[in-house]
């Protein structure tokens, strides 16, 4: 009879915990290696509508003041000017955290999303003739507007684009007014 017991197939109860043992170890990897790459891809897709929506939203503004027939008045958050198309009268304004084109916000698509900048420099470019004798054009000289704007959202996530459109400086505009007009 105890040859027959020896003759028996089969695995122990040690074999089958080593194992089940290694199984769950390689589940339990398999695991934390999906959930990192699940997040680490949303985290990306957020990222990526952040920026794109933040670039978008810049490359609107900018195409809208330099297609624009005139800028009534700028300050230092706050340009206003002459849609040449409609004839119509544009204002983008930063007010706390919302940016308002016409004294509507401007939506964010990002979720938790903010605008955290908008701002107007003004650089002169200076002019450069080999005469010496200056034109009526060369006497309006070339100015940089650089318009900056900036988004965060809640994890802390900034998107910086600052967009700069070069304008003639018109003769009678006074330094410190706000309410010159720029030709382009």
């Amino acid at each position: 009879m105890a040859s027959q017991r020896n003759k028996q197939s089969g695995v122990t109860l040690l074999e089958l915990m080593v194992a089940i043992s290694i199984s769950g170890i390689v589940i339990g990897l398999a695991m934390f290696s999906w959930t990192f790459i699940s997040q680490h891809t949303t985290m990306q897709k957020r990222k990526s509508l952040f920026y794109s929506q933040t670039e978008a939203i810049a490359a609107g503004i900018a195409n809208t003041v330099r297609t624009s027939s005139q800028i009534l008045s700028y300050s230092a958050n706050t340009i206003t000017c002459i849609d040449k198309n409609h004839g119509d009268t544009v204002t983008f304004e930063m007010n706390g955290d919302s940016l308002r084109k016409n004294m509507i916000a401007i939506p964010c698509l990002a979720e938790g999303a903010r605008f955290s900048k908008f701002t107007i420099e003004e650089k002169t470019i200076p002019i450069e003739t080999s005469s010496g004798v200056l034109s009526d054009e060369q006497k309006q000289p070339d100015v940089l507007l650089v318009l900056t704007l900036g988004m965060e959202d809640r994890t802390g996530m900034t998107c910086i684009v600052p967009m700069q459109i070069k304008v003639k400086k018109p003769l009678d505009h006074i330094e410190n007014a706000a309410a010159g007009i720029w030709n382009f």
